[in-house]
């Protein structure tokens, strides 16, 4: 009779990784509309960021899109929607997308962040950027005339530090609830965890007073003008805004107000 040959120990398989869970707060309104707060993620949430997007966008539009809204609306909805796909993908993505969502998954808000270009990327559209010869764009470069007594700021130089916020909307069902803040807080709160930003740059059209009065209540000063092409607004009308990331990120809830397209 035959020994058997001793049994071969069975290769144990390597333990799987989890991947972390996406940051998130939860919050409540003052209606009792329960929510939270984090990365979008997957198609249909992105459908409903770009939905929620084109309404703003159109809403804020002197005459909306006339006859050809409806049609206007779903274009730009069907680009968004694809784009986000694309720009939140990679390492560094081109921006993360913050929704704020509630407990039956609807979108009652978003943003989006850019990273600063010491994440390894390209230097944020809407983050001052100085190149040789240039000089920087201060309070004096300001033709605003709601501007024209307020006390100077110093000018605003390259800062590779710097995280852009930009694209915050809310829809009309969940505003004057919040929202907005805890989004603005929340987008502070991730560029620090995720990229180490130290500074949060905005701009706002000097005419939106709502959406001033958010960005002012979640720690942003105003900085000067900001540069051509950034904002998408009325030349010499928009503002720079910049803030603290640690600030903003601990900024107090207080305030209602909030709007459809702040940046």
């Amino acid at each position: 009779m035959h020994a058997r040959p001793p049994a071969r120990p069975r290769a144990r398989a390597a333990p799987t990784r989890r991947q972390p869970t996406p940051p998130r707060a939860s919050y409540t309104t003052h209606t009792g509309l329960d929510y939270v707060v984090r990365p979008a993620a997957g198609a249909p949430e992105f459908d409903c960021v770009a939905a929620l997007r084109a309404d703003a966008y159109y809403e804020g539009r002197p005459g909306g899109g006339g006859r050809f809204q409806a049609s206007y609306v779903k274009q730009f909805r069907e680009q968004e929607a694809r784009s986000l796909a694309s720009r939140t993908a990679g390492a560094p993505p081109e921006c993360a997308t913050l929704a704020a969502v509630a407990v039956d998954g609807a979108v009652l808000g978003a943003l989006d962040v850019r990273p600063p270009a010491s994440a390894g990327g390209a230097h944020p559209v809407g983050v001052p950027k100085v190149g040789r010869g240039e000089r920087p764009r201060g309070d004096n470069a300001v033709r605003s005339a709601d501007r024209a007594n307020q006390p100077s700021t110093p000018p605003v130089q390259s800062d590779p530090a710097g995280a852009a916020v930009l694209n915050v909307a809310v829809s009309p069902a969940a505003r004057r609830a919040g929202v907005g803040a805890a989004l603005m807080r929340a987008a502070a709160r991730h560029a620090r965890a995720e990229w180490s930003a130290a500074t949060l740059y905005a701009t706002v059209a000097s005419t939106n007073a709502p959406a001033r009065a958010l960005y002012a209540r979640c720690g942003y000063a105003e900085a000067g003008e900001a540069a051509p092409g950034v904002g998408g607004g009325e030349l010499g009308r928009e503002i720079l805004l910049r803030a603290d990331a640690r600030v903003s990120a601990e900024s107090e809830e207080t305030g209602t107000s909030d709007c459809a397209v702040a940046a």
